[in-house]
């Protein structure tokens, strides 16, 4: 990931922040992160020694969170071979954002030789997970194919 995709990301964020009201971001459970926190986040993982990374990120936003952790990934000596993510947001009007995100990841990720595979989910993580959880119960042969 490169610096001015962060820097987007983080004019992101405040645009959202200022065309919201904080009333209606703390209604839905709404924080954009920073890119210095979000990078801060990402440097206390330790060095990766898996080939195949999985992030799930259950409340995206623009995905400054996730991306900070791609960029971690590619940057490091040694990298996995793949990543994938899968981001949750239910804030329909950052969606385009997050989808960009996802974007730039990718990108990011190719001219660095990793394969890159992303997801978003317009929806609500918790919700999801319940009826997800339902599903299973229910249906054990749903169970297989998840």
């Amino acid at each position: 990931m490169t610096e001015p995709s962060l820097t987007t990301l983080d004019h992101v964020r405040r645009t959202v922040n200022g065309r919201t009201q904080r009333a209606e971001r703390s209604d839905i459970g709404q924080f954009l992160t920073p890119v210095a926190i979000a990078r801060f986040m990402a440097s206390m993982f330790a060095p990766n020694q898996f080939d195949h990374v999985r992030i799930l990120d259950a409340g995206a936003g623009a995905g400054v969170l996730f991306s900070a952790y791609v960029e971690t990934l590619a940057s490091e000596g040694r990298r996995p071979i793949s990543i994938e993510v899968v981001a949750y947001e239910n804030d329909s009007d950052i969606l385009p954002e997050l989808n960009q995100t996802m974007t730039h990841c990718e990108a990011a990720c190719g001219k660095v030789g990793i394969a890159f595979h992303g997801e978003v989910r317009g929806e609500d993580f918790v919700a999801a997970a319940i009826a997800q959880t339902a599903l299973v119960g229910v249906n054990e042969e749903r169970m297989m194919i998840l």
